[in-house]
């Protein structure tokens, strides 16, 4: 049965399941990967400058606040501890990093 556009029903319920899929798998797919390229490219600016940081020696141990992220350092013995903290949509993310003193 055609109606007057000259698509059969067939060919209406194809192109609304088409239209169904793409609405309920890929877009929310593509929103989820957005979100986490965005969370990897925080944790890989945050941690670019842990290593700059580490790599000039430039710190105290203690805490620390750049930039929004809060940096934590400790030594026990010959080994040094390195962590920064940022915040992304409201939840507390972290990474450390190790190295030998001198």
């Amino acid at each position: 049965m055609r109606n007057d556009s000259g698509t059969t029903l067939a060919e209406t319920v194809m192109a609304f399941s088409i239209w169904s899929m793409i609405s309920l798998i890929l877009i929310p797919a593509s929103m989820y990967i957005s979100q986490e390229r965005e969370k990897t490219r925080l944790k890989h600016e945050a941690v670019t400058e842990l290593q700059s940081i580490i790599e000039k020696r430039a710190y105290k141990e203690g805490e620390h606040n750049e930039e929004g992220r809060d940096i934590s350092w400790s030594a026990s013995g010959e080994l040094e501890k390195a962590c920064i903290e940022w915040s992304y949509k409201g939840k507390l993310e972290a990474e450390c990093l190790y190295s030998f003193k001198p």
